[in-house]
């Protein structure tokens, strides 16, 4: 769960397994914000010369553990600005866009690296044990195909501010202003929903057969296929909603849809 493991493989020895000469430099201090520009001008120049440049940015125990409340949803530090500047540096000079892996358990306002053009993918990796470096390695050099799903809504930054610490409740208060909690009841923008993930092929569903279980219990069967080139397996969600009138949904009125069951299809060619 937490603690030192007896070895970890980094984002950087991961890459290492797969080329020849890996250029590794530090952008810029973890979460520092008077970390010295000369730290992101190199980086910048490394970018220039690189035939492609991966960036690993994120949080860490000292950010975010169970007893320590983030209260911000930005990246700590200069990592916003090493991102922004390196990309360039990197598009700039001809080079391909830049890969992004974000290291986090919690949620990170990544709304403007998704809208940066000299940026051309973003992996989160969470926080993903002894292997993680690899793992992330694997899935850039497309040996791992991903099928995984986020597990929570990506809110902008400036969702800490609309929700007190204290509140808990979930329901949205317009009164207030209070926007709600989670996929089930939040109102307002998201930089990435719940449940949103990528592959490298694309799949197509039919639902092929509704039947009526006990009581309110429905049963269906999804017919899953590989439509691209790639082979791949697909995480799909199934989720359910209340009644659209308010008289019949009752407290639940204003739920949006909640998760019901989620599966895993084997490798499909």
């Amino acid at each position: 769960y937490e603690g030192i493991p007896p070895f970890i493989i980094t984002v950087a020895d991961g890459v290492k397994k797969f080329t020849k000469k890996a250029n590794v430099l530090e952008g810029c201090k973890f979460a520092a914000r008077d970390s010295p520009d000369s730290m992101l001008v190199a980086a910048e120049e490394a970018a220039k010369h690189a035939a492609q440049t991966i960036l690993a940015v994120g949080l860490d125990l000292s950010i975010e553990n169970e007893g320590r409340d983030r209260l911000s949803l930005e990246f700590p530090g200069r990592q916003h600005e090493l991102i922004e500047r390196v990309a360039a540096a990197a598009v700039g000079a001809g080079k391909p866009p830049v890969i992004v892996i974000v290291v986090a358990a919690g949620a990170v306002d990544i709304s403007a690296e998704l809208a940066d053009p000299n940026i051309g993918a973003i992996l989160w990796a969470g926080y993903s044990g002894m292997y993680g470096g690899l793992a992330a390695a694997e899935t850039i050099y497309g040996v791992n195909n991903p099928s995984g799903r986020l597990t929570q809504t990506f809110y902008p930054d400036d969702f800490v501010s609309k929700v007190k610490m204290s509140n808990m409740h979930m329901h949205p208060d317009s009164a207030t202003g209070f926007p709600g909690r989670t996929y089930r009841f939040y109102t307002g923008p998201t930089v990435l929903p719940f449940g949103h993930g990528l592959s490298y092929t694309s799949f197509q569903f039919n639902l092929t057969a509704i039947e009526a279980g006990d009581g309110d219990t429905k049963q269906f069967r999804v017919l899953v296929r590989n439509a691209g080139q790639r082979t791949g397996a697909s995480t799909m969600m199934v989720f359910a909603r209340p009644p659209q009138l308010a008289v019949d949904a009752g407290e639940h009125a204003d739920l949006h849809r909640t998760l019901v069951d989620f599966g895993r299809t084997p490798e499909l060619q």
